[in-house]
């Protein structure tokens, strides 16, 4: 099972993106792993009234400033207070957003994503919810959503929020290893339709947290119809510093019943948001 060594950092240069920063880096400090710092660029389409040849040159022109404009902004960050005393590395891209931040996982070793996320009302910018989404989605690996009103304090309380319809094994074991990382708690907290689960899925999980052995995980559980509505109230009642989340796949009810969940905590939820998606655990924990 691997611990989030190696972070890759995608970045639009805005002051959101630039949040999460200070998540991503101090997990490099802890794990003693290296910062990967992404710039995904896309040459905008022009079509000057002049030959061919010359949009050509126009072109590539553009993308030669962008790209130095780019490399510029990336040797800022990695010289910043945050970042200069851990292992990085800089990179610059040209292309779609999402294919791009996949391929970089595909040639390198990257363990965790962490990126800011705009609320849907922000203003508009590379990280909309529906991009971070997407690539909670599509991601081999975990992703940490950080939203832009969040802001790090150290982790003492980690969420867990689960519906209890699948095995929750390896997503509980990998969140005790995080949580180790920072001595925090965890909580692993169901939200139960009038009394939906069973006893006996409720005792397969009591009886998963106590084989962790370890003595900072407890099971809470609420009977609420409304599963956003309970996850943020209890947010908001207890203050964790990160909500972590499984995004189904299985049927299509829970793809969209859980797509939605989580479109929503993404656009709303203030702390950041730790998101698996269920298809990618062999490549998570065993890759």
């Amino acid at each position: 099972m691997k611990t989030p060594k190696n972070i890759l950092l995608p970045t639009d240069f805005s002051n959101n993106s630039e949040n999460a920063i200070a998540y991503a880096a101090d997990l490099v400090k802890r794990n003693e792993g290296e910062l990967s710092i992404l710039h995904v660029f896309d040459v905008p389409f022009m079509a000057p009234s002049s030959a061919f040849t010359t949009r050509e040159k126009t072109m590539k022109n553009t993308e030669d400033d962008m790209r130095s404009i780019s490399r510029s902004k990336l040797n800022d960050i990695s010289s910043s207070s945050l970042v200069s005393d851990i292992p990085n590395l800089s990179l610059v891209r040209k292309g779609e957003i999402e294919e791009e931040i996949l391929e970089v996982i595909k040639e390198g070793d990257i363990d965790l994503i962490v990126m800011g996320t705009k609320g849907q009302t922000a203003d508009r910018g590379l990280f909309m919810g529906s991009v971070a989404k997407g690539i909670v989605q599509h991601a081999p690996c975990p992703v940490l959503a950080v939203p832009d009103e969040a802001t790090f304090n150290g982790v003492t309380k980690i969420v867990y929020a689960t519906d209890l319809q699948q095995d929750e094994t390896i997503t509980i074991n990998y969140l005790v290893e995080f949580a180790k990382i920072y001595d925090a708690s965890l909580i692993i907290l169901h939200i139960d339709h009038e009394n939906e689960v069973k006893e006996w899925s409720i005792d397969l999980l009591m009886d998963m947290i106590d084989k962790t052995s370890y003595p900072k995980i407890a099971y809470k559980e609420m009977v609420l119809n409304n599963v956003t509505q309970g996850i943020n109230e209890y947010i908001e009642e207890h203050n964790p510093d990160i909500l972590a989340m499984t995004t189904h796949t299985t049927t299509l009810y829970d793809k969209i019943f859980h797509k939605s969940i989580t479109k929503q905590l993404l656009m709303h939820t203030h702390i950041p948001l730790l998101a698996f998606s269920d298809r990618k655990h062999d490549a998570i924990f065993f890759g």
